[in-house]
């Protein structure tokens, strides 16, 4: 995302508010502090003081991967930062391959319930998961069970690619899948904008639906996502208009 130079803006400073509105939640600003640590003596430190400066300045806040603590209830701790941030966004956090390694939705509801988050960040990080030692490669039949995931919790669930990008098709995939939003870490891409239809779906949606998301992230305008002109969407007559 580039922010344009305005230098006409035609307002005060004091006009300018970057608070929004993410998945019912109410933010001061359209950041997330996502998903960095956990599980270790020095993680205890570092979520905490992460959620305390999420608290500090009403952003949202992804926890790291939370397999750890699922597999040992003694490493909850390292999780936990309610009692620093009463009213932050939180977000707790899977890997999507762990669904194929024994863990449940029920497992992923305790989860969620433990360290009291509004939500869950479900990474995919098949790359990672290839290239280190002992990683976790069967990624076979995922996208059902990522759709049961989706039906059995309460709370919304956000796709995050970790790192590698992800496809416009896979993204097509996941939102039909039941996940609320995908974050690509530069864009937020959210469920309540309408997936393309199959006719459309091709590479050039991409900015399609980053254009979207970034219209219903920043609702106002002040910010406007950068689209090349020789990536500009282009739609089937039925999705004209």
């Amino acid at each position: 995302m580039r922010l344009r130079h305005e230098a006409l803006p035609e307002c005060a400073l004091e006009d300018v508010d970057l608070a929004t509105v993410f998945l019912g939640r109410r933010l001061s600003a359209p950041l997330v502090i996502s998903s960095m640590t956990g599980g270790t003596e020095r993680a205890w430190a570092i979520n905490r003081n992460l959620a305390a400066a999420a608290e500090r300045f009403g952003i949202a806040l992804g926890l790291g991967s939370q397999k750890a603590a699922i597999e040992n209830s003694a490493l909850l701790a390292t999780y936990r930062v309610r009692d620093v941030a009463p009213n932050v966004v939180l977000f707790a956090n899977v890997g999507a391959v762990s669904l194929n390694y024994g863990i449940e939705v029920d497992d992923v509801r305790r989860a969620i319930d433990a360290v009291a988050a509004n939500g869950l960040y479900l990474h995919l990080n098949p790359l990672q998961e290839a290239l280190q030692p002992n990683g976790d490669t069967n990624f076979r039949d995922l996208l059902p069970k990522i759709a049961a995931l989706c039906r059995g919790l309460e709370v919304p669930v956000i796709a995050k690619s970790v790192g590698s990008g992800l496809a416009v098709r896979t993204a097509a995939r996941l939102l039909e899948a039941g996940v609320s939003a995908i974050d690509v870490s530069r864009t937020m891409i959210l469920r309540s904008i309408s997936i393309p239809p199959r006719c459309c779906r091709s590479d050039s949606a991409a900015s399609t639906i980053t254009h979207s998301a970034a219209s219903r992230l920043f609702p106002s305008g002040r910010a406007t996502p950068a689209i090349p002109a020789d990536s500009a969407p282009t739609f089937c007559r039925p999705c004209r208009g």
